[in-house]
């Protein structure tokens, strides 16, 4: 028994030495092929190496791989799996197959990075990163040699959103764009975190509804409705209420009950259509643009209310399938289907924007009204509430 722990102490010490050695060989492996591939990136790499914070912090994965761990005061971000990043770095990449070239915003440890270049068959890479420190560490202690090796790979600094976004601005149509988010909720610049969030979370809409935008074009065409344009005559000239569903919608019910219906056209988004008559006051449009099956709440009880139906072409289709008054489409920019559609047919398109009311001014100032007096439209949250009563 008095010789075991000498022994203990012994291998660990075997261990440490293997370890340290084994880190060493790393960076002399990756040094070598960043400084020729990447000289400015190795430049600035080699002056932040040294000097690494102590919010950084490795530590080993259930698999024995290194992962890495980042203090942003605000909680610690965890840029790899602790069970299994190459797992993790399996999943991403099935998720972002399919494409002529990628680019991809962070590095973290770069399990993705390899994961990803190893399954590819054509194409390229190219990976914005904006932490030096994420890179030098990555660099320092994971054998990236092969992938810093790799033709297809290229990595670029980028120390500010001005830099991010031009990469992001001047994006091909074939090259999609990859987030690994940990990388992101990492990011010190609170401004470029927030509008890669934001565009993350759009795009993942975007990906999550092209089925279901699909479907809902095909059987919105069935039902061969007039397109909007034909209403220009009636807008010409005239003054135009859009009513929207912010919380001042409540302060104003009174002024859009007696309102002169001869001289002001009222329109309103579908989520105040029922609230609005059930209140008394009849609109003369109703505008829908939302392409999500469950939206059909807003006209369920007011499909026979006569009022005519204004719906973008991708519009959910149970929407356009439930209501029995007049219907008119309108086709959008940015949708590709729709955009030839009305090409071939000689119609117009509308923005479209994130919002139904981005649509409606759109082709309220298109069919050239003399005046479009928006109520309700708060784009902030009076009172604490992000809508009217009851929506």
């Amino acid at each position: 028994e008095e010789g075991v722990l000498p022994l203990l102490y012994q291998m660990q010490q075997r261990l440490f030495e293997t370890s340290e050695n084994l880190l060493k060989d790393c960076w002399g492996k990756n040094r070598r092929i960043l400084k020729e591939k990447f000289p400015e990136l190795y430049r600035q790499v080699l002056e932040c190496r040294e000097n690494v914070p102590d919010k950084y912090q490795l530590s080993w994965a259930k698999t024995g791989d290194l992962v890495l761990d980042v203090d942003t005061g605000h909680g610690i971000v965890r840029l790899d799996s602790m069970c299994d990043p190459w797992q993790e770095a399996r999943l991403f990449t099935e998720s972002s197959m399919g494409e002529e070239g990628y680019l991809v915003l962070g590095f973290g440890m770069g399990y993705h990075i390899e994961f990803l270049l190893d399954q590819m068959t054509f194409g390229t890479v190219a990976v914005l990163e904006n932490d030096l420190n994420q890179l030098a560490i990555a660099l320092s202690y994971r054998d990236l040699s092969a992938v810093l090796n790799n033709w297809k790979l290229s990595i670029v600094y980028c120390p500010n959103a001005d830099e991010y976004l031009k990469y992001l601005a001047d994006v091909k149509e074939n090259v999609k764009i990859c987030i690994w988010y940990p990388s992101v909720r990492a990011m010190e610049d609170t401004s470029l975190r927030q509008a890669l969030e934001n565009y993350k979370i759009e795009s993942s809409s975007a990906e999550n509804m092209a089925g279901v935008l699909r479907d809902n074009f095909k059987y919105n065409l069935q039902k061969n409705d007039e397109e909007v344009s034909v209403l220009k005559d009636t807008f010409r000239g005239r003054q135009v209420i859009l009513a929207a569903a912010g919380p001042s919608l409540d302060d104003n019910l009174e002024l859009l009950k007696n309102r002169d219906v001869s001289k002001t056209i009222l329109v309103c988004v579908g989520k105040i259509a029922k609230k609005l008559i059930a209140a008394g006051v009849m609109p003369d449009y109703i505008v829908m643009t939302d392409g999500h099956g469950k939206t059909g709440w807003r006209i369920y009880g007011i499909e026979d209310c006569g009022v005519p139906l204004i719906y973008l072409s991708t519009v959910a289709f149970n929407v356009a399938h439930a209501y029995r008054g007049k219907r008119y489409i309108a086709f959008q920019k940015g949708y590709p289907a729709a955009e030839q559609y009305a090409k071939d047919h000689g119609f117009g398109t509308f923005e479209t924007g994130g919002s139904v009311a981005t649509f409606a001014l759109d082709m309220l100032i298109r069919f050239e009204c003399s005046k479009v007096i928006c109520v309700g439209l708060d784009m902030g949250y009076r009172g604490g509430r992000t809508h009217a009563q009851g929506v």
